[in-house]
C-alpha cells in the first residue's frame, strides 16, 4: 500500500491534472473473415508506466461493458461481450490498452476506451464499421521515383496512412517487381528475406515500420526500373501499392563544377602564356624559349580537347578521360613556371616558394582526380579537383604580377654595360 500510495503522489507531482492522450484512430473496418477485432486504444503520453496505478474502461454507445483493474490486473466483463480481453496486457504499462474481441460479439458503433493514470485520465473514441469481404489498408499516393546515375541507394516509398495496432509484432511486408517476390520482412520474428539478385534489399527504417512506413532502400545498381508492388499485413488486414521506378542519367558534374574546372584551367594556362609573353624579352637561350612555348601549346591542345569531352549531358566514360587530360598534364605547368620566375627574378627562394604552393595546388588537383574516378558515376570530391586547379590559377597569376614588377623596374635602370661604354667613349675623347 505505501507503494501503491508513493506512485500516486508521484504521479500527482510529475502530471498534475494533465489528460491523457491518444493515437487518433477514427474507424476500424471488421469483416465477415476475421476471427477476432482489434480495437485500438494507445496512450501517448504515460507518465508512471506502472500497471498498478492504471485502469481501463471499454463503453459501446457510452454503455460499460469492458474494464480492467490493474491494482488486482483483473477484468469485469458484461456476459453479452465475454470474448472481451486486453489485446496486449503485456504492453499496458506502455500506454497500450487496445482490446480483442471475437467477430460475433464485436457490435458496430461508437467505441469509447477511457484509461486512467494515477490522477489523469483521457478517452478516445473508435468506430467499428462491418464489411464484407478483407479490410483494406490504406497508402499514400506516390508519384513515380527517379533514380539516376549518381544515387548510391534508391528508396521506394510504401507508407500506411491507417494502421490500428502500431505493433510491428503482428506486420509482414512484402515486396515484388513486376508481381514476382524478391523481399520479405516478417515482424514476429524480425528478420528479412532477399532475393539473391536484390541483396542489398532492407526497409528503409525498421523502427518507423509500426507508424506504416514500409519504404525499401536497395543499391543503385540493384533497383532495377519497373513497377514495383508493396504489400502490407496488419493482423488480419492488408493492402497493397504500386511505384513506378524510372532510371534517368545525368552529367558526372554539374553546370556550376564543370565551369568552375574550366575556369581556372584556362586562367592557370592564360596567365602562362601571359607571363612568357612579359618575360621573353629578357630569355638569352632561344632553346628554352621554344621549350617553353612547346610547354604551353602542349598543355594548351590537352586542356581544350579534355574541356570537349568534360562536359555532356549524361555521364560517359568519356567525361573521366577528359577530366585526366585536363589535370595531369598540368604538371607541365609547375617546371615552365619555375624557368619563367628564375629568368625574371634574382630572389631564388621566391620561384622556389611559388613552385611549391603550385606543386601542392596540382597534388590536390590530382588526388582530387583520383576520388572521382573512383566513385564512378556519382563523384563527391569535386570540390577537391576545383580547389587544387584555382590554386595552380592563383600561383600562376602571383607569377605573372612578378614578372610585371621586375620587368617594369629593370626597364627604369640603366643598365650596367651602358654605364661602361659611356666611361669608355668619354676617356677616348680625352686622350684624343
Amino acid at each position: 500500500m505505501r507503494a501503491l500510495g508513493a506512485w500516486v503522489l508521484l504521479g500527482a507531482v510529475c502530471a498534475g491534472s494533465a489528460q491523457l492522450q491518444f493515437n487518433v484512430t477514427k474507424s476500424v473496418v471488421k469483416t465477415n473473415r476475421d476471427e477476432r477485432v482489434i480495437l485500438p486504444c494507445i496512450v501517448t503520453n504515460l507518465a508512471l508506466n506502472n500497471i498498478r496505478v492504471m485502469f481501463v474502461k471499454w463503453k459501446l454507445e457510452k454503455k460499460e461493458f469492458f474494464s480492467f483493474d490493474g491494482s488486482t490486473e483483473k477484468n469485469h466483463r458484461n456476459k453479452n461481450f465475454s470474448s472481451a480481453s486486453l489485446a496486449f496486457p503485456q504492453n499496458l504499462k506502455f500506454g497500450v490498452a487496445s482490446l480483442s474481441i471475437s467477430n460475433t460479439q464485436a457490435v458496430p458503433g461508437n467505441y469509447s476506451c477511457e484509461v486512467t493514470e494515477s490522477n489523469r485520465e483521457g478517452e478516445t473514441v473508435i468506430e467499428l464499421v462491418s464489411r464484407r469481404g478483407s479490410a483494406q489498408l490504406q497508402f499514400n499516393v506516390t508519384k513515380p521515383v527517379v533514380k539516376t546515375n549518381r544515387d548510391e541507394r534508391v528508396i521506394l516509398p510504401c507508407r500506411v496512412t491507417n494502421l490500428a495496432l502500431n505493433n510491428i509484432r503482428v506486420m509482414f511486408v512484402k515486396w515484388k517487381l513486376e508481381k514476382k517476390e524478391f523481399f520479405s520482412f516478417d515482424g514476429s520474428t524480425g528478420k528479412s528475406t532477399t532475393n539473391k539478385n536484390f541483396s542489398s534489399a532492407k526497409l528503409n527504417s525498421t523502427q518507423d515500420l509500426k507508424f506504416g512506413d514500409a519504404s525499401l532502400s536497395i543499391s543503385n545498381t540493384q533497383a532495377v526500373p519497373g513497377n514495383y508492388s508493396c504489400e502490407v499485413t496488419e493482423s488480419n488486414r492488408e493492402g497493397e501499392t504500386v511505384i513506378e521506378l524510372l532510371s534517368r542519367r545525368v552529367s558526372w558534374f554539374t553546370p556550376v563544377e564543370n565551369g568552375l574546372i574550366i575556369l581556372f584551367m584556362v586562367l592557370a594556362i592564360l596567365f602562362y602564356w601571359i607571363q612568357f609573353a612579359v618575360t621573353v624579352s629578357k630569355f638569352e637561350t632561344t632553346l628554352l624559349k621554344i621549350s617553353l612555348i612547346i610547354a604551353g601549346v602542349v598543355i594548351t591542345v590537352f586542356a581544350v580537347v579534355g574541356f570537349s569531352l568534360l562536359i555532356s549531358d549524361e555521364f560517359k566514360p568519356q567525361n573521366q578521360i577528359g577530366l585526366g587530360l585536363i589535370v595531369l598534364p598540368a604538371v607541365i605547368l609547375v617546371p615552365s613556371q619555375y624557368f619563367l620566375l628564375q629568368t625574371v627574378s634574382e630572389n631564388l627562394s621566391f620561384a622556389i616558394g611559388v613552385i611549391v604552393l603550385e606543386s601542392l595546388g596540382y597534388l590536390i588537383a590530382v588526388i582530387g582526380f583520383g576520388l572521382c574516378v573512383t566513385a564512378a558515376g556519382h563523384p563527391k570530391n569535386s570540390a577537391v579537383v576545383i580547389a587544387g586547379l584555382a590554386i595552380m590559377a592563383l600561383t600562376a597569376l602571383v607569377g605573372l604580377i612578378h614578372a610585371i614588377l621586375t620587368g617594369s623596374s629593370k626597364k627604369n635602370q640603366p643598365s650596367t654595360k651602358s654605364v661602361e661604354e659611356s666611361l669608355n667613349d668619354a676617356k677616348g675623347v680625352m686622350l684624343e
